[in-house]
């Protein structure tokens, strides 16, 4: 614990981006399970429960890696401010929501949301290792990932509360927030977040893409060929699902 707070008080902007994924991302998950809890309770149906469940986390499945890649070459600063005030403004249409005829656009907006939350997650553990020296980072990473593990906690039961007493416009309303919050506090930190010029970076565009694909492939064979990276992910893949049935 000692090394911990150590850490955080040396360094200011650790303090505040992980502040802004934490609140960013209790957010989410005051999102998700309070729409979930709010289709229910509209629908009384479990498969439009199951259904909003899986627009928040398919976008994760298909555009995870992509979108990791693209984070890679972004100013990782500004991809996390742009993509959290795009999460706000993608929740207003929640607030036309008034029956079990308009479930369709809690699909999509939670289908939206999810998509540009997969480019603040990778630029915020893009931007760590700017944020403290070398031999701090692994406890840097270990209070990232105790944030994520708050967030879901946090947010898991605010989201049940807060869609329990005023309904989906002040689930959307308490999430827009928590993304403007979150923008101001990376807004306020210092250190730069530009990637460092790569060889496609004056190249046409057509080139860049190949270059972007290129680099997704290569990710993708790295991640095949190591067999501790296989397990690993394999075991991410049967707890994840265990998880999800519960």
């Amino acid at each position: 614990m000692r090394a911990i707070w150590r850490v955080l008080a040396g360094h200011r902007d650790l303090r505040l981006v992980l502040s802004a994924g934490l609140i960013s991302m209790t957010g989410d998950w005051i999102l998700r399970v309070g729409l979930v809890y709010r289709v229910y309770a509209l629908t009384g149906s479990t498969v439009a429960s199951a259904l909003t469940m899986a627009s928040s986390f398919l976008p994760q499945v298909l555009l995870g890696a992509v979108a990791g890649v693209f984070a890679d070459r972004w100013d990782r600063r500004r991809t996390m401010i742009i993509a959290d005030l795009l999460l706000a403004a993608g929740l207003l249409p929640l607030l036309l929501v008034r029956g079990a005829g308009q479930v369709w656009i809690v699909f999509a907006v939670l289908l939206f949301e999810s998509v540009v939350q997969q480019f603040f997650s990778p630029a915020e553990q893009a931007l760590l290792p700017r944020l403290v020296p070398d031999d701090q980072l692994i406890t840097a990473n270990a209070v990232s990932s105790q944030a994520q593990n708050l967030a879901r906690l946090a947010g898991s039961g605010l989201g049940g509360v807060i869609a329990a007493a005023g309904g989906i416009a002040t689930v959307a309303l308490a999430d827009a927030a928590s993304f403007v919050i979150s923008a101001a506090l990376v807004a306020h930190a210092a250190t730069p977040g530009r990637a460092e010029a790569g060889p496609c970076a004056s190249a046409s565009l057509k080139h860049r893409v190949a270059v972007l694909r290129g680099d997704l492939a290569d990710g993708l064979r790295w991640s095949a060929r190591h067999r501790l990276v296989r397990a690993l992910m394999i075991f991410i893949l049967v707890t994840s699902i265990g998880e999800g049935i519960m």
